[in-house]
Parts: C-alpha cells; sequence; structure tokens
C-alpha cells in the first residue's frame, strides 16, 4: 500500500514539474553571425516554446504566432503535434552552437541558420531530439526530429530511413510546398511544368461488393492509370479552371522525404493529403518521386493516391517502382 501511495506521489510530482517548467534557451555569441540576429533566433524559440509547454501543460490547442514561426513552419510544428504533443522541460536549454548554411533552391541561393539536437519529451515514445531552422531574419521556419531511433510510432518500416539532412530535406519540402500552392491557387500551367512528360499518374477509386447472406459485402479499391497529358486535362476540368467562386483549399500533413538508396537524386515523398474543394472533399495518401537532378527544375516521374481506408502496408513506396 505505502509503494503504491509513493507512486501516485511521484507521479503527481512529475507531472507538477512538467506543467510548471518555464524554459529559457541561451544561443551563444558567432563572430560570423549577426548579434541581433542571434537575439531575434533566441526571443522567438523562447516564445515558441513557451506556447508549447503551456499547451502541453494545459492540453490545449497550439496558438503558434506568425511574428515568430512562418507559414511552412507553423504547418510543419502543428502536423508534428497533431500526431503526438510534446514540450521541453529543461530549465535552461544550452545551444553549443548555431550552423549557418547556403544552399540554391529554384535558381535563387537561400541563407538558413539551425540549431541541431535539442532534446523535447514527447508524449507516446519519451525524449527525442529536434532540430531548428531559421530564415534570415531569425524567424523560425522548420521544426523537425532529427533522431528516428526510438520512434516506433511511424505508421511505415520505411521511415526509419527518412531524410534527416536539413539541406536536403528542406530542398524537397520547400518544392512540396510550392506544388501545394500551384494546387491552391488553380495554377494549372506550373502544375504542368513540375511533371515528367512521362510521369506515371495512379488514382485509387473507394468501390463496395454487394454481399449476400453467404458472402458479407466488401470495401475495395479500383486503381486507374493516366499519363501526363490526361491527367493534367482531367486536372484543369475538376479544378474548374476559370471559375472564381470555386475554390480549393489542400492541406499537407506527417511529409516524410525518403531519399532512394541508389539514385541519391531522387526521393520519394509520402504525404496524408486533405483535399478539400467546393462541395467535394477527401482524405488519402498522397506519394510522389521526385528528380532533383537540376535543382533548380525538380521533375515528378510518379505521382499516387490511395483513400484512407487503404491498408498501411498497401501504401505506395519507393521500393514499389524500379529506379535505375
Amino acid at each position: 500500500m505505502k509503494k503504491v501511495i509513493f507512486l501516485i506521489i511521484m507521479s503527481l510530482i512529475f507531472n507538477s514539474l512538467h506543467s510548471q517548467t518555464t524554459t529559457a534557451f541561451k544561443f551563444p555569441a558567432n563572430s560570423t553571425i549577426d548579434q541581433g540576429l542571434l537575439i531575434n533566433m533566441q526571443n522567438n524559440t523562447n516564445a515558441l516554446f513557451k506556447e508549447i509547454n503551456s499547451a502541453y501543460s494545459n492540453k490545449s490547442k497550439l496558438n503558434i504566432s506568425t511574428s515568430i514561426v512562418n507559414q511552412s513552419g507553423i504547418d510543419a510544428i502543428q502536423s508534428l503535434w497533431k500526431n503526438e504533443s510534446f514540450m521541453c522541460d529543461d530549465i535552461v536549454v544550452p545551444v553549443s552552437r548555431v550552423l549557418e548554411e547556403e544552399y540554391k533552391s529554384f535558381g535563387k541561393i537561400n541563407i538558413f541558420y539551425f540549431v541541431r539536437n535539442i532534446k523535447v519529451y514527447f508524449k507516446k515514445s519519451s525524449y527525442q531530439l529536434i532540430n531548428i531552422a531559421y530564415d534570415g531574419n531569425g524567424k523560425i521556419r522548420d521544426l523537425y526530429r532529427c533522431s528516428l531511433k526510438h520512434d516506433y510510432q511511424l505508421p511505415f518500416e520505411e521511415e526509419k530511413n527518412a531524410v534527416t539532412d536539413f539541406r536536403h530535406r528542406q530542398m524537397v519540402v520547400d518544392f512540396i510546398n510550392m506544388y501545394r500552392n500551384y494546387y491552391n491557387t488553380k495554377d494549372i500551367d506550373n502544375i504542368a511544368t513540375v511533371f515528367s512528360n512521362d510521369a506515371l499518374i495512379i488514382t485509387g477509386t473507394v468501390y463496395s461488393t454487394n454481399g449476400s447472406e453467404m458472402q458479407p459485402s466488401t470495401t475495395r479499391i479500383k486503381y486507374k492509370q493516366q499519363d501526363k497529358t490526361n491527367y493534367i486535362n482531367n486536372l484543369r476540368k475538376n479544378l474548374h479552371i476559370g471559375d472564381d467562386t470555386y475554390k480549393v483549399n489542400i492541406q499537407f500533413d506527417n511529409i516524410n522525404v525518403v531519399q532512394h538508396k541508389v539514385n541519391k537524386n531522387v526521393y520519394g515523398v509520402r504525404i496524408w493529403q486533405r483535399w478539400n474543394t467546393t462541395g467535394y472533399s477527401d482524405v488519402g495518401w498522397l506519394f510522389l518521386i521526385i528528380d532533383f537532378t537540376d535543382e533548380d527544375k525538380p521533375q515528378i516521374w510518379v505521382r499516387t493516391w490511395q483513400p484512407d481506408v487503404v491498408n498501411k502496408k498497401d501504401v505506395f513506396g519507393l521500393d514499389d517502382f524500379p529506379i535505375e
């Protein structure tokens, strides 16, 4: 009985400590990075984790200001939070160093900054490490797990090989955000340009078989294969191009990026897609194979969509398509 009481007390103490944690990130001075930028990064990080810790302890929704995190960063954090809430219970988080790197994306030179290996507590899977990325003004642009070694909540086996190198992951995520924006703005011409002329498009449709006394009804998925020309022509009709009253709002969650084992310029991207248009909506798994041989003009080789009823083991991935 005493042991039970002791465990209860310890649990209450642990929960109390978590709910009372005020985290302070400390960024070191850096001779190559402007001090004002470092202060902005530090202040934005502290403001973000103040909100995260408060939402965690109060079991409430995250309310992240666009003044400290840009919209793509908010989407990434909200997606992570939706899958599993987290918090940082260190009183002081010393950042060993802030890294600066330059990369080229779609013909533009970008400078980004990031800190690595911040320990946070995930509700379902205990402590893990995250990376935080910032733009040139010190605003947070991304937050993601940098170690999947102990992540047993991932729904797909190959996601244990997910890309965690920031440059490559950000290159792909930038493209995915641009791709989504083309659909949301119904920019059919730019949608067409990102697909290879030899692209393979596969779309799944749910249908049910009629049941009987001896054979119950079943739900099945029928797949339709299209080439680029047919897909773009059908998409032009489905998006009601020219009709400004027809609205499109596509949301992406759980963006997972995997690099091909042999052809390092090719990436597979699996996404949970929420498709919302005027009078119609659905959810399902979107999978893309993208060739980044020319980083300024990536090309989609394969696009598949499968409805939410598909068994996870049957969701398309890189291994389902032969690539040299």
